[in-house]
């Protein structure tokens, strides 16, 4: 347990979000690079230890200012997929209750960071996927140019990556929903029930597929299908990056009929969910939480089964104004003032 300790404004969420990017590449406060670079400057640059027992310390950097440069113990890496998840890392922040209340693009992202981080392979295949899409919708804005050929060539490329992907997030949401289920007795008030539902947008029409090459077939179907529509729309209407998860409480959609306070401790269930799945997959998933202090809003009750929640984690990082009770006597307290860290 790791406490950054420190005044608003004097640089608390500047470490978090510098743990957070080294893991991911990738902030969590705002999706535009050129936001984390100090006023004034053209560029940022960062650089950690990863030290773990019975293993070689990794030194991680980066820098961003014309371009982008990562080095991993000092050898230049050209891919960020062979940068990223050189450890493991979640959030715990305010801005969580968007996961509830915000538009499906969050919830499909929380989704992807997930499952990456357990599986190389899933980034790979999403990766691929956006790529293709890209692409295709270059071409569906003059479609004129292309050959039927050239269309079919990314449309198979669309269901050959598509497919791993939604069914990936399939098994995904299936974990999260046995954890939930538990989950809710814990968090919510009792006989109430936090559950997710996953809308797919590759053509399933409600049905679930029995095997990855259904699903594949669907999708196939759905896109020869919509060709024409997408052509008039310039865009791809279905496939992955239209999906939504849906959040409910009792059956009844928590977005529009829960309180504010059911929809906080819901994001907090869903984070909690995707951290005890994290940490179930093999002994080196060993997670490191970041806490931007969210435990304000809650009562005593819920707030220590906060601290038992994250307690199955590896290792914590705590941003706050005052030392919360249940963290007194534990791990170490780093003081942070003006952007400078000090024991």
């Amino acid at each position: 347990m790791n406490v950054l300790l420190g005044g608003n404004g004097e640089g608390k969420t500047n470490v978090l979000e510098a743990v957070y990017f080294l893991s991911l590449l990738r902030s969590f406060r705002t999706g535009k690079v050129g936001n984390l670079k100090q006023a004034g400057y053209s560029e940022f640059c960062l650089e950690g230890v990863v030290t773990e027992e019975d293993a070689f310390p990794v030194s991680l950097g980066v820098s961003y200012g014309q371009e982008r440069r990562l080095v991993i113990n000092g050898s230049p890496v050209d891919r960020s997929s062979a940068f990223v998840n050189q450890f493991l890392c979640l959030t715990l922040i305010p801005q969580d209750l968007e996961l509830i209340q915000g538009p499906p693009s969050l919830r499909r992202r929380c989704m992807d960071i997930a499952i990456s981080q357990w599986s190389r392979s899933y980034l790979l295949h999403l990766q691929s996927f956006q790529l293709a899409l890209k692409t295709r919708n270059i071409m569906l804005k003059e479609p004129d140019r292309y050959s039927e050929s050239a269309f079919k060539a990314y449309d198979e490329q669309l269901v050959r990556e598509g497919a791993v992907v939604e069914w990936m997030r399939m098994d995904f949401v299936r974990q999260l929903n046995e954890i939930l289920f538990v989950k809710s007795d814990r968090l919510l008030t009792r006989g109430r029930k936090l559950s997710v539902i996953y809308q797919s947008r590759c053509g399933t029409k409600g049905r679930e597929p029995s095997t990855v090459e259904e699903l594949a077939d669907w999708y196939r179907e759905e896109l020869e299908a919509g060709r024409a529509g997408d052509i008039a729309q310039a865009a791809t209407r279905f496939g992955p990056h239209r999906s939504e998860l849906l959040c409910l409480l009792n059956g009844c959609l928590l977005s529009d009929f829960g309180s504010e306070g059911e929809c906080r401790m819901a994001s907090l269930a869903l984070r909690f969910a995707c951290l005890e799945i994290l940490c179930s997959h093999g002994q080196s998933a060993k997670v490191t939480v970041l806490v931007d202090d969210v435990t304000g809003e809650l009562d005593e009750e819920h707030k220590q089964l906060f601290f038992k929640e994250i307690a199955i984690s590896h290792q914590v990082i705590f941003a706050c104004t005052q030392i919360p009770r249940e963290l007194r006597d534990t791990g170490q307290v780093l003081h942070v003032s003006g952007g400078m860290v000090t024991r």
